[in-house]
């Protein structure tokens, strides 16, 4: 199981990057390092954030259109852990009976 969670976050991190959101960021003297930060408040925090942004300002419909979209890309954490769970749990009931 817990090859299934590191896979998860293999294909999150992958499709994070591949966005366009960096995980290598310049730093103030110019050196390139890894900032693992804007993976939690760009990637977990921000679209609850949004979603409830969208519901206290009255856009349901907003919201709910908001929540279909996350839903579909791998870039959010959420979707990349069913997207996984799924996956895993296909494999596992059709080779490893």
């Amino acid at each position: 199981m817990s090859k299934f969670y590191l896979m998860s976050v293999i294909v999150y991190v992958f499709f994070f990057y591949k966005l366009g959101n960096t995980i290598l960021r310049y730093d103030s003297t110019g050196n390139k390092s890894i900032q693992l930060r804007s993976l939690f408040t760009e990637g977990i925090i921000g679209p609850i954030r949004t979603f409830f942004l969208l519901i206290f300002y009255g856009n349901f419909f907003g919201a709910l259109n908001f929540i279909k979209f996350e839903f579909f890309r791998l870039s959010n954490p959420f979707s990349a852990f069913f997207f996984c769970y799924y996956i895993y749990k296909i494999i596992k009931f059709n080779f490893f009976k």
